[in-house]
Formats: structure tokens, C-alpha cells, sequence
């Protein structure tokens, strides 16, 4: 499964992962594979598998080109990743994407958010 690659493509390039993923309600996210108690680390990640935007310091492996450096985060993410489309090194990576996108908070108007927050709301 591409879930299965991604977590063996970490692991390749240095990192640890000791989660799954699931679908409840039709929404997908990571679950722990075992029991976990405070301070245990269940997902590291190396750099070199971490797409990023254009920051301040020595650039990281899969930061977007400098000129980006002016244009919103998400662009940046997004044209970091259409850049990357066809290297194989990011194909677990990129092919783990849900195929439609999911609703994000940042999109959302803000009385949803609020009542997506309310603990009365299920």
C-alpha cells in the first residue's frame, strides 16, 4: 500500500515511524501501532524527505528555488512539489497524497470553524 511505502521510505533515508494510517468517518490520519506513553517519539522524519519553504538559513534538500522566497507558504510548498513530480526519490511521497483534497481549517469560513472547535459538537 502507499502507506506502506511511505513509512519504508522514511525509514530508508534515516527515520522511524511506529504509526499507521486509518480512515474513520472518511477522514484520513495516523494512528499508533502500539501502546505509547509520554515523550515517546512515534514519527521522525529526516530532511532529506521533507519538502519545505524558503527560509532564512542554509537551504534544505527540497526547499522550493529562491525566487519563491516572496510568494505565500502554500505556493511555495505546492511548486516544490510540482518541481519534484517526476523524481523517483519523492514518488512514495507525493503518490501517499489523497487524490482530492482534503477541507482545510485555513479554508474554512470562520463560523464552521467555530462550530467544528465546539467539544458539544459531533
Amino acid at each position: 500500500s502507499c502507506t506502506q511505502e511511505l513509512a519504508s521510505w522514511i525509514n530508508a533515508h534515516g527515520g522511524r515511524v511506529h504509526l499507521g494510517a486509518a480512515t474513520v468517518a472518511g477522514l484520513r490520519g495516523l494512528v499508533a501501532q502500539r501502546s505509547s506513553a509520554v515523550g515517546d517519539v512515534l514519527l521522525e522524519v529526516p530532511l532529506e524527505c521533507v519538502l519545505s519553504t524558503a527560509g532564512d538559513g542554509a537551504p534544505l534538500p527540497a526547499e522550493p528555488p529562491p525566487w519563491t522566497a516572496s510568494l505565500p507558504w502554500n505556493v511555495q510548498l505546492a511548486l516544490s512539489a510540482l518541481e519534484r513530480e517526476r523524481d523517483e526519490h519523492w514518488r512514495p511521497f507525493l503518490q501517499s497524497w489523497p487524490a482530492e483534497s482534503p477541507a482545510l481549517p485555513l479554508l474554512l469560513e470562520p463560523e464552521v470553524l467555530s462550530a467544528a472547535q465546539d467539544d458539544a459538537f459531533e
